[in-house]
């Protein structure tokens, strides 16, 4: 995850994305889950940012925070209008 988060700074996205699904493949816990959702914001792949963030929401986390997990709720919310509201204009 360090180092997907150094490839963001870096400006190299689509790497971050990669780093970034390897360490939650490794380690699937709450932090690693919203980390690659925002890589793939980043890499504007805001869909599959949607899925993963889901998944930050729900993924069993024993560490997760209340406060975090209201958070990636709000923002999922955010995404999920945005990736839709962006559908809705293409197809009109």
């Amino acid at each position: 995850m360090f180092q997907s988060r150094a490839k963001i700074e870096l400006g190299e996205k689509e790497e971050a994305v990669k780093l970034a699904e390897k360490s939650f493949s490794v380690y699937s816990c709450e932090e690693g889950a919203r980390h690659w959702s925002k890589t793939l914001e980043a890499a504007g792949r805001d869909q599959e940012a949607l899925v993963r963030l889901a998944e930050a929401f729900t993924v069993p986390d024993s560490r997760a925070h209340d406060a975090d997990r209201q958070a990636d709720r709000t923002h999922l919310g955010e995404l999920y209008k945005r990736v839709h509201s962006s559908r809705r204009a293409r197809a009109t």
